[in-house]
């Protein structure tokens, strides 16, 4: 695993040993005023975190409250893992895949808890759709991982995607905007 400035990736560990690191600078400042803070993980981290879907991952996609605070205590551990400070971002709540259902725990899964820091993964169905409203060329694969797994215990298709937009999207008032080439992937679904 790489840990220099330009390029990282970061294995399901590495990223225990980062936010493990992130709880214990939350736990310093919140010792003062205790303060429950939360974590909630989506993208590529949550594949390799919360689902050993994928091997490493090149930052961790997430988000959080608090802002400054987070940002500050993530600025320390980059700065102890010679990492870059965009290892740990928010850059999700301005992608058109942003959804506030992300925070919504009903839609996520307790990965980890240490000190005063809960760590939070999203559900399977919810990151296939941000994979497909974001629809680049590396969300093909993780698409593909997600729809194989989900397929264990699930029916995929055209109906139940469509129908967990609704739920993550829609019921929470934000558009769905796909793109012709998602259309057509999510179309040929069986």
């Amino acid at each position: 695993m790489a840990r220099n400035k330009e390029t990282i990736n970061m294995n399901s560990e590495f990223l225990r040993k980062l936010i493990s690191e992130l709880a214990i600078e939350l736990n310093k400042k919140s010792k003062k005023t205790p303060v429950e803070h939360h974590l909630y993980i989506v993208g590529g981290a949550a594949l390799v975190l919360g689902y050993n879907l994928r091997f490493a991952t090149s930052d961790m996609d997430a988000v959080w409250s608090n802002q400054d605070y987070f940002r500050n205590c993530i600025n320390k551990v980059a700065k102890r893992n010679k990492l870059n400070n965009g290892w740990c971002n928010m850059d999700v709540v301005l992608s058109k895949s942003y959804t506030p259902a992300i925070t919504d725990e009903v839609n996520c899964h307790l990965a980890m808890r240490q000190g005063s820091l809960n760590v939070w993964v999203i559900n399977l169905w919810l990151a296939l759709c941000m994979k497909f409203i974001a629809f680049r060329e590396r969300d093909r694969n993780d698409i593909k991982l997600i729809i194989d797994e989900l397929r264990k215990d699930n029916i995929v298709n055209k109906d139940t995607v469509m129908a967990a937009f609704n739920d993550y999207y829609t019921k929470y008032d934000r558009d769905i905007t796909l793109s012709e080439a998602a259309t057509t992937y999510i179309n040929s679904l069986i």
